[in-house]
C-alpha cells in the first residue's frame, strides 16, 4: 500500500483572508501603474510614536536572551499603569504579553475549548476569528445583526436559545470590527446575566477602546465586578498606537486558573521579541493628549467617508460609535464580483479603489452578498476620492 501525502482537514478548512488573497492581483495591477485606494486593509497611516524606535535604539544588551514568557516586567507594568487611566485594576501577573492580539485569539480559544465545544459570537465577526476557530475546532455560533440596526445584538431571549451544553463562552468586540459597533449597557447587561446565570467565560476584544466617537461612553466587560472572574481581555498595540508591525498584544484576566492555563500555551513558544517589548513599554506610557489627536483624527475621518457614502444612491450604512472600519451595504447583488470588477476593469483617471467582501466576515452568506467593509485609514483627501471612484465605479459595474 502507498500511504498518501496529505495536509489536515483543519488545514483544508481554513481559507485565506481577503486581506491577504488580493496581493498578487495587486502586485500585478501596481505593474501597469494603476493607482489603487486601499480601504481594506486595518493598517493606520498615523506615524508610530518616536518613543517606541527611541527605546529600540538604547538597548546595549551584548546578547538577545529568551526573556519572561508572561512578558518582561516593564512591559506588564506599564500596560497596568495605562489601564488606570480607564478604572481597570490589574497585577501584573495577570497580564499575559503575546505576540500580537492573533496569537491572544489562539491561546484563548485553545486554553477555554475542546475540540466540539462552542462560542457565541455576533454575525458579522472579525474574520479572524473564524479562521483560528477551523484549526483550534471550535466552533462559532453565530447571533445575527444587521445593518439597518447598527448591528445591535438581539434580544437576550434570542441569544439564551443558542446556549447548549457545549457553549464555553461569549466573544465580543467593541469597538467593533468590521462594524464599529460600540455596546451598550443593554446589551453588556444581557450577556454578563447570560454568563453568569450559565456559568460562561466572557472574551472581550477591546483592542479599538481608544477609538469612541461623539463623545460616546466606552464600557468595557473588565470594569464589571459581577462577571470579574469570567472575562478574558483579548488587547494589542498595534491600532492605537500604529504599531502593527510590532507585533505586540497581551492577555489580561483575574480567573487564575485561565491564567494558568494561558501561560502554559506561551510557554511552548519560550518568549516573544525582547526588542519590541522595550520599545511597547515606552507606548503605553504615552500621555493621553497623544491618543486623543489620534482619535479626533479618526472622528473627522468617519464623518468624511460616510457622508461622500451617503451621497452614492441604494448604500445602507449607520454612522459607526468606534474603531475605523464600517460595513456598507451596496445596491448590488454580489459584492466580491464588484471588487474584482474594480481591480481589474474599472479606472478612473488611472485610478481605482479596493475594499473588502462582506463575505470574509459573516456566517450567513446571504446577508453578506452585498456588504463591503471599509476601513477609514487614508487621509481625508483620499478618503474623498476614494468614495469618488466607489461611487463611478458602482455606475459602471451597473451598465457593464
Amino acid at each position: 500500500m502507498v500511504r498518501e501525502l496529505r495536509i489536515s482537514e483543519r488545514s483544508k478548512k481554513m481559507i485565506q483572508p481577503a486581506i491577504v488573497k488580493y496581493n498578487g492581483l495587486i502586485k500585478e495591477i501596481a505593474k501597469t501603474g494603476k493607482k489603487v485606494y486601499f480601504l481594506n486593509l486595518g493598517q493606520p497611516d498615523i506615524v508610530t510614536p518616536p518613543a517606541f524606535m527611541d527605546a529600540v535604539r538604547k538597548i546595549d544588551d551584548d546578547v538577545l536572551m529568551y526573556v519572561d514568557p508572561k512578558g518582561i516586567i516593564p512591559l506588564r507594568e506599564s500596560i497596568v499603569s495605562y489601564f488606570k487611566n480607564y478604572n481597570l485594576s490589574y497585577d501584573i501577573d495577570e497580564i499575559l504579553v503575546t505576540m500580537g492580539g492573533s496569537e491572544a485569539i489562539w491561546y484563548t480559544f485553545l486554553t477555554l475549548c475542546d475540540e466540539g465545544d462552542e462560542i457565541i459570537c455576533p454575525d458579522p465577526v472579525y474574520s479572524i476569528y473564524r479562521e483560528v476557530a477551523k484549526a483550534t475546532g471550535v466552533e462559532l455560533i453565530p447571533m445575527e445583526t444587521y445593518a439597518e440596526e447598527g448591528f445591535e445584538l438581539p434580544a437576550k431571549e434570542a441569544i439564551e436559545k443558542l446556549i447548549t451544553d457545549k457553549t464555553r463562552a461569549f466573544l465580543l468586540n467593541t469597538p467593533g470590527n468590521p462594524t464599529g459597533r460600540v455596546y451598550t449597557k443593554r446589551e453588556m447587561d444581557d450577556i454578563s446575566s447570560l454568563a453568569l446565570k450559565h456559568n460562561l467565560f466572557i472574551l472581550s476584544d477591546e483592542v479599538y477602546r481608544d477609538f469612541i466617537y461623539d463623545g460616546e461612553e466606552f464600557l468595557s466587560f473588565a470594569a464589571r465586578e459581577d462577571v470579574a472572574d469570567k472575562v478574558i481581555l483579548l488587547e494589542s498595540a498595534s491600532k492605537r498606537f500604529s504599531a502593527c508591525g510590532a507585533r505586540v498584544g497581551f492577555l489580561a484576566t483575574k480567573n487564575k486558573d485561565v491564567y494558568e492555563g494561558l501561560l502554559k500555551m506561551a510557554q511552548t513558544r519560550l518568549s516573544i521579541s525582547y526588542v519590541d517589548q522595550v520599545g511597547a513599554v515606552e507606548l503605553f506610557k504615552l500621555e493621553q493628549d497623544y491618543l486623543r489627536s489620534q482619535l479626533d483624527e479618526y472622528e473627522r475621518r468617519r464623518n468624511t467617508i460616510c457622508e461622500e457614502l451617503n451621497k452614492i444612491e441604494g448604500v445602507v450604512l449607520k454612522k459607526p460609535k468606534g474603531a475605523f472600519h464600517l460595513l456598507v451595504k451596496l445596491p448590488i447583488e454580489d459584492s466580491e464580483d464588484f471588487i474584482q470588477f474594480m481591480l481589474n476593469e474599472f479606472t478612473l483617471d488611472g485610478e481605482t479603489v479596493l475594499v473588502t467582501p462582506g463575505s470574509d466576515f459573516y456566517f450567513n452568506e446571504e446577508l453578506s452578498k452585498n456588504m463591503i467593509r471599509i476601513s477609514y485609514v487614508l487621509k481625508e483627501d483620499d478618503l474623498k476620492r476614494a468614495a469618488f471612484l466607489l461611487r463611478k465605479g458602482l455606475e459602471a459595474y451597473k451598465t457593464k
